[in-house]
This record gives C-alpha cells, sequence and structure tokens, in this order.
C-alpha cells in the first residue's frame, strides 16, 4: 500500500481545552496526508469543548467526538482513547488539545516509519512556543549530510535516554506510534507513571526501531492543560527519570553502565533536593521525593543530602542565585495544585483539577 493511503488514527484527549481546541482540530485538517480517522475523546469537559469538536463533526466526516461515561484521569483518558483504534489503522497520531501540527507532519512521520517495518516509533523537533526542542539526539546518532531523517535500533535510542538523558521523545502529540508494536493497546500508557508516554516508548524500544525527522512539525504549549504543565514544582521528570533507570537500566545497559548511570542520577537527585533547602518548599513536597527514593530502592539520606547541601552552598554564585530565589506561599499552593494533579493522573480518580 503507498504511504499516501496508510491509514492512521489521530487521537485528541481534551478536558476543557476550549481556548485552544479550534485551533489544534483545524490543524488535523490540514494535513498532507489525508487518510485518517479523527476521534476527539472528550473528559467530561464542563466548557465549551464537546460543542466545538461536534460543530467540527459536522463539517468533516473524519472527524468523530467520544464522550467519556465518566471523568477520568489524563493517562486513563489516553487509554481509553485508544479503544477507538480499530485493525483498519496502522498507525495512531496524538495531538494535545492545545497543541497543534506543521501542516505535513503526519506525511513526514509516516514516511520513516514505512521506510523500515521495525521502527514502531518516529519523533520530531518541536517547536516549544519560542525554542526548538527534542534536540538533544544520541551522541551516536546517524548523522548524514543532506539527510534529515535517520533511524535507529531502539536499544541503542533507550541507552541514550537512560545515560545521556537523550531528548527525542516530548509528549504524545511529538510522536507517530505503530500499532503492531504496542503491547496492550488499550493499556497502553501504565497509569503508575505521570510520564507514562516515555515509559511506553522505553518499553517498545526492547524490541522495536526509533525514526526520526529533523524538521519542526509540532508546536506545543509549556503552559498548556497536558500531564506534564502542572508538575514542575515536583521535578516529576527527574522523580520518574530515576524510576526509569531503575526499572530498564538492566535491561538495556551492562552492569557496569548501570551502576555509572545510577550513582550519577541519584548524585545529581541529591544535588537538586539541596538546591530546594531553604525555598520554602512544604512538607509534602519532601514527602513526595523520599517515596520516590524508596519506590526506587533508595532509602532517603540526611547525610547524602547534607553533603550535597553543603557542596552548593560552597559555591558562591549558586549560593547568591538561592538566596535571591528564596521562598514564597504561591509555590506551596503550586504543589497543593500539583499534589490533587498527581493523585487523580496515577489513581484515575475523578477530579476538576485537569
Amino acid at each position: 500500500m503507498p504511504v499516501q493511503d496508510k491509514p492512521v488514527a489521530v487521537i485528541t484527549p481534551v478536558y476543557n481545552g476550549e481556548p485552544y481546541l479550534q485551533e489544534c482540530i483545524q490543524s488535523v485538517l490540514q494535513q498532507t496526508h489525508a487518510n485518517f480517522d479523527y476521534f476527539i475523546a472528550d473528559n467530561c469537559s464542563t466548557d465549551r469543548s464537546l460543542e466545538i469538536a461536534e460543530a467540527a463533526a459536522r463539517l468533516d466526516k473524519r472527524i468523530t467526538v467520544v464522550r467519556g461515561s465518566e471523568h477520568v484521569g489524563p493517562i486513563q483518558n489516553w487509554n481509553r482513547s485508544l479503544e477507538n483504534v480499530s485493525d483498519r489503522h496502522d498507525y495512531v497520531k496524538f495531538v494535545h488539545a492545545d497543541d497543534w501540527l506543521y501542516p505535513e507532519c503526519i506525511s513526514r512521520l509516516l514516511q520513516v516509519a514505512e521506510s523500515n517495518d521495525r521502527v514502531a516509533v518516529v519523533s520530531s523537533y518541536r517547536l516549544e512556543e519560542d525554542r526548538v526542542s527534542l534536540d538533544r539526539l544520541p551522541a551516536d546518532a546517524p548523522l548524514v549530510p543532506g539527510r534529515d531523517t535517520l533511524t535507529m535500533d531502539g536499544r541503542d535510542v533507550a541507552r541514550a535516554i537512560l545515560q545521556e538523558h537523550a531528548s527525542v521523545l516530548g509528549s504524545p502529540t511529538s510522536t507517530l506510534l505503530r500499532v503492531s508494536a504496542m503491547d496492550t493497546p488499550d493499556r497502553y500508557f501504565a497509569t503508575e507513571y505521570l510520564h507514562a508516554d516515555k515509559d511506553a516508548c522505553l518499553r517498545t524500544f526492547q524490541a522495536w526501531e526509533f525514526g526520526f525527522v529533523r524538521q519542526v512539525l509540532v508546536y506545543t504549549r509549556r503552559h498548556n492543560e497536558s500531564v506534564t504543565s502542572l508538575t514542575n514544582t515536583l521535578d516529576t521528570r527527574r522523580q520518574e527519570n530515576l524510576l526509569f533507570l531503575k526499572n530498564y537500566g538492566p535491561k538495556f545497559l551492562s552492569e557496569a553502565e548501570y551502576e555509572q548511570a545510577w550513582n550519577k542520577e541519584i548524585r545529581d537527585y541529591y544535588q537538586f533536593l539541596a538546591g530546594s533547602v531553604g525555598t520554602g518548599k512544604s512538607r509534602s513536597f519532601w514527602e513526595s521525593h523520599k517515596k520516590i527514593l524508596e519506590k526506587a530502592g533508595s532509602s532517603f539520606s540526611q547525610v547524602r543530602l547534607v553533603r550535597a547541601f553543603l557542596r552548593r552552598w560552597a559555591n558562591p554564585g549558586i549560593a547568591l542565585r538561592a538566596l535571591r530565589r528564596g521562598g514564597s506561599a504561591r509555590l506551596n499552593a503550586d504543589e497543593k495544585k500539583t499534589h490533587g494533579f498527581l493523585d487523580m493522573s496515577r489513581t484515575g480518580q475523578s477530579t476538576k483539577d485537569d
């Protein structure tokens, strides 16, 4: 089947996405690759999201609006939206309701996926408001002058993510997924992780390959309503990077490589915590990080924290910045909101704080 005929399931999970949803929908409808079914999965929105989606569906038969029977967490809604994927679809393309796609996005990602039937995940550079991101490719990425695409063994990409913090995945908006590589399509995203899309890709890389387009193909907002936007206070990426290293390090790294990567991750983790001392962080902040360390099999150590703190304050520049930053009531308010969001995301409990 020619690439242009490959059927793609495009999915937009949405909860109260009224401000940006119309722009998102239009970006999908303007794709140069026209053979897609577009599912807008409304998570019981209380604004005009459903109205906007249904109005669009009346104008384009490729759009199907699916309203959930109950409000669930974001990760649960991702999984629930995958129930719309059928045997007809070869690929899945997510786009968050507050993001949008450049016209060539699906076409270019699809070309790379179809160039090698072992490629299961394809991503690209993205425009993150005013800067380009997903530009930390693996050190050994096969870059060829005059070519703006590449493919790599998934295991090598996973190794680079775990050892170098290579940044090539982003959010679900950034990736195209091969349906046949999704081990459990209706439960593809593990609900115990907030960054469940990264976990899913690492799991997939155990047996599949990765493709990348060196072109900006997606736009994302830093202050969006997606899973990552309310978690900066806790630095959940750092938390789950530690868990991913614990879970996947032994699968992708040699014993010596894993030990080296683990020691560095723990050292950097305590440096981060040391930088949070004296900045007004709440008790819940510290409890959250203690739980993550324990979950990773490394009990929280006051001695390590003190050592890291002393190292930071031995650097006058770092110490001065820390003093200037200080603490704030707003920080604690953000933490409270974030903890509620985390509980909802990881448990699926109904809440209106998406």
